[in-house]
């Protein structure tokens, strides 16, 4: 952490104690001002401690986001095997995708991965099949182990049939009913 001593045109000294996590471009400056030419001990100490605190909140930040990565890297995919791994599925919703020429609406479905976090998936099947799909997943998890993420996301039965009433009335799609597997 470089130091910098600045003597302004009045006469005050600042220390300016400059901070970063090493390799990032974040960087915060502390500084002190004192009115004697001479900054004292006690006050580079006390910019000392700040910095140090600063730079260890720092890199929990950076060891929580590298954590957040790896699991968003284990529980997402793209495209249709996105059932497979951490969805969710209790949102379903329009995405509108721009074209130069069009715009294309498809169903989708909110993927939650980690703590909130949350990205959007886009499904290349429609939402009949992608309702059939989730509830599928929802209700036939057989490895709990490697599944245990989603076992506190189970929605019950009851949920189930008010979304698909929601989504039936209020968005006018027409999903039958599903025989849930018990």
């Amino acid at each position: 952490m470089p130091i910098y001593e600045i003597t302004e045109p009045g006469g005050a000294q600042r220390l300016r104690v400059a901070v970063g996590v090493n390799g990032e471009l974040r960087q915060k400056y502390f500084t002190l001002t004192k009115n004697s030419k001479r900054i004292s001990e006690d006050a580079e100490l006390k910019v000392w401690k700040q910095a140090e605190k600063l730079n260890a909140k720092w890199e929990k930040e950076k060891e929580e986001a590298a954590r957040k990565r790896a699991i968003s890297a284990q529980t997402t995919k793209r495209g249709k095997s996105v059932y497979d791994t951490g969805i969710r599925g209790l949102k379903m919703v329009w995405v509108v995708k721009k074209r130069p020429n069009s715009v294309h609406y498809r169903p989708s479905f909110k993927i939650h991965v980690a703590e909130g976090h949350t990205q959007q998936g886009v499904l290349s099947v429609g939402h009949k099949k992608a309702w059939k799909l989730a509830v599928q997943k929802y209700c036939n998890i057989k490895n709990i182990h490697r599944n245990s993420h989603l076992v506190d996301r189970i929605p019950s039965i009851e949920k189930w049939e008010e979304l698909r009433q929601y989504y039936n009335k209020e968005l006018g799609w027409e999903i039958p009913e599903i025989a849930i597997p018990e």
